[in-house]
């Protein structure tokens, strides 16, 4: 387990699981402690609001709350604990907008709250799938659950359509999968480091020397069927490129460049000769 505690900042990184713990702090004992000892032997990061010294000075308030706000909104999940001594009303607000979220949500209800049927009928109203728990070790049981679940996300991939004196510029591709086939220049996002318009300019340019920006580009289609490319799950962005400039050369998963007319479209790898008949309908209607 890791551990960040208010007004430490966290920065998400890749295939790190955080949890935000959120429940009473003033006038409550602390619970999070309890709680965060059942989690310490779990892969996790633990974000908790709860400082050890509530510092008195000017701005603190509004301090905590940014913390709180920033943390909830990084965090992967987020766990709440309404205990006995308080109305918890900031955590109450915090649930209903969690709630409203895609974001796994646990939720420990002290059997002793005064709004604990509210927290039950509003759950059961928005999402119904949430098991409420009555005690830290039931609540500390089901984020064990989740933190051992294995989540596997999409890769996502650019391809750029580029049109120059009524050709297509097609790459003959280097390496497998569909080496020595031709396909759409493109690659793999960076994850965490750009954007897919980024991913689209940097792509061009390594694989044809040509150089556009993202203001340039113009998202023709998504094609996202699990089955589209043998190495894994890829969601393909494509990408019409308005503007360049350059010499078109050959570079990196490259072998070489092809030009073809919309007419004499090869046969293409992965789903691209669909792609190709949803940009001839495009441009038969911009014509």
């Amino acid at each position: 387990m890791k551990y960040t505690e208010a007004p430490e900042e966290y920065e998400r990184k890749q295939d790190e699981k955080s949890l935000f713990i959120a429940g009473g702090i003033t006038g409550c004992q602390n619970w999070q402690s309890e709680l965060v000892k059942l989690l310490e032997d779990e892969k996790i990061v633990i974000l908790n609001p709860r400082r050890k010294i509530f510092p008195d000075k000017p701005g603190i308030d509004k301090e905590q709350i940014i913390w709180e706000y920033n943390h909830l909104r990084k965090a992967d999940a987020v766990s709440f604990w309404f205990p006995k001594e308080t109305l918890c009303p900031i955590t109450l607000y915090e649930l209903g907008k969690q709630s409203n979220s895609d974001k796994p949500v646990f939720i420990g209800v002290h059997p002793e709250y005064k709004r604990k049927i509210d927290v039950e009928i509003q759950t059961a109203l928005i999402r119904p799938e949430i098991k409420i728990v009555y005690s830290i070790n039931d609540l500390a049981k089901q984020v064990k659950q989740w933190s051992k679940m294995e989540f596997k996300n999409p890769a996502s991939t650019a391809s750029m359509i580029v049109e120059r004196n009524g050709k297509i510029c097609y790459v003959k591709r280097k390496h497998e999968p569909y080496k020595g086939m031709l396909a759409l220049p493109g690659g793999f996002l960076d994850y965490m480091k750009e954007s897919l318009e980024k991913t689209a300019v940097r792509e061009l340019d390594e694989e044809t020397n040509l150089k556009t920006n993202p203001e340039d580009l113009e998202l023709l289609m998504v094609n996202s069927s699990p089955d589209r490319d043998p190495r894994t799950h890829v969601i393909d962005h494509i990408f019409i490129v308005k503007n360049y400039k350059g010499i078109p050369k050959a570079g990196d998963d490259a072998s070489e460049l092809y030009w073809a007319t919309l007419e004499e479209t090869p046969r293409l790898a992965f789903d691209h000769n669909l792609v190709m008949e949803r940009y001839k309908s495009w441009r038969n209607k911009r014509c």
